[in-house]
């Protein structure tokens, strides 16, 4: 069921990562009650550059303004080191098979990656060092 309707990409992801939020913070209430606290931020990878701006930036205002709730829910937990949204590039997006048509040149490396054919370390997905992981994936 679709409860909101996003006008913009942008707003779809940030719908998302204000979902994925309360399911972090859901999943380190659970962690905590079963005697293993969370002391590091939980990293959610986003692909969407201006989800993560306007996550992190208290200055961004203008078109985001009707999802204002959603962005000081992020931006409380980002600042309070619960969750960090972390870039992880649409080529090291690895479930994009599931949600869309690839061409086949871009569908086989994210195959061969579900599959354990090949392996890339979760340090590439890191903003600095997503470059060297896109080579890594696409040779």
């Amino acid at each position: 069921r679709q409860e909101v309707v996003a006008l913009s990409s942008t707003e779809a992801e940030f719908i998302s990562l204000s979902r994925a939020g309360q399911h972090a913070v859901s999943l380190r209430a659970l962690l905590f009650e079963l005697g293993a606290p969370q002391h590091d931020p939980t990293i959610i990878y986003e692909d969407n550059l201006s989800c993560i701006t306007a996550s992190t930036n208290v200055q961004m205002r203008g078109r985001m303004k009707h999802v204002n709730v959603r962005i000081f829910y992020i931006r409380d937990l980002i600042v309070r080191d619960v969750i960090q949204a972390v870039h992880c590039p649409t080529t090291l997006q690895h479930a994009d098979p599931f949600t869309k048509n690839l061409p086949i040149a871009t569908f086989f490396p994210h195959r061969d990656v579900m599959h354990g054919i090949r392996f890339v370390p979760s340090s590439s997905l890191v903003s600095d060092t997503a470059k060297a992981g896109e080579e890594a994936v696409l040779h």
